[in-house]
């Protein structure tokens, strides 16, 4: 975080305010990884007008769906679709369909929180078509997490989990916010290449990120799991993931884009 609050003043001073808008937003994803959603929302807050000043529509919508994320942490699932439902339409309109998905999928979640299962289920519908249509790594966690709501609507998730001798799935409000996986996958690739300087604070970043997690109970197994892959890669250590964990692609992507720059930086 300390290199996102450096970064500021600068960009301030510069008269940079777009490159404020995204560090303003970027201190937020930080503090919400941490689980401080309102040290977060008041980050979001800042950048937001920003946003809007410059005519940043898609930066708009990314800091409209990160404040609904940190008011669905906070428990207030009715006061984060009324920003969903803000940052969906402005996704739409620059043609941002990652984004849709995403806000999409966080709609979903929220109508799963409210117990409308058919409109998650509409949403994680839509977000699953348009996964499709850009690729979307999240595609086929998407896919189980449709299927999950579906078998939930139809009374038949938990006994067809314990008939098959399986252990229960995680829940799906469990799964980490997409800008959040960026952010976590970002900085470790960023400490590792760009600002090694800051790899000892963002360990311990990470180290406080995985308390956190395990604090959360057994839903949270996957999670940790990731935050301990990322820390691996701090160490120079194999960091792999099994296939169904859902962060396993990102832990890949953040190994290769870290070798991909050692390779260009020796030739």
């Amino acid at each position: 975080m300390a290199f996102y609050e450096q970064a500021l003043p600068l960009k301030r001073a510069v008269g940079d305010r777009s490159g404020e808008a995204t560090t303003l937003n970027n201190i937020g994803l930080a503090w919400s990884a941490l689980g401080e959603q309102r040290q977060a929302l008041a980050f979001y807050e800042q950048a937001l007008p920003v946003f809007r000043a410059v005519g940043d529509r898609s930066g708009e919508a990314t800091t409209l769906n990160n404040i609904g994320l940190a008011w669905s942490a906070l428990g207030e699932k009715r006061q984060a679709l009324a920003f969903y439902e803000q940052a969906l339409p402005l996704s739409r309109a620059v043609g941002d369909r990652s984004s849709e998905a995403v806000t999409c999928y966080n709609i979903g979640m929220v109508y799963r929180a409210l117990d409308d299962l058919d409109k998650a289920i509409e949403y994680v519908e839509r977000c699953v078509e348009l996964d499709e249509q850009v690729e979307y790594p999240d595609l086929e966690s998407d896919r189980r997490t449709l299927e999950q709501l579906k078998r939930q609507r139809d009374g038949g998730s938990s006994q067809e989990d314990q008939s098959a001798g399986s252990s229960p799935s995680p829940d799906l409000s469990s799964t980490l916010p997409a800008v959040t996986v960026q952010m976590l996958g970002g900085n470790t690739v960023a400490v590792k290449t760009q600002v090694a300087e800051n790899l000892g604070e963002w360990r311990e970043q990470l180290e406080n990120i995985k308390g956190d997690f395990s604090g959360r109970g057994p839903d949270w197994a996957i999670e940790v799991a990731f935050v301990e892959a990322l820390l691996a890669v701090l160490d120079d250590r194999p960091a792999t993931l099994p296939e169904e964990n859902p962060y396993a692609s990102v832990v890949s992507q953040v190994v290769e884009a870290i070798a991909q720059f050692r390779e260009e930086s020796n030739t």
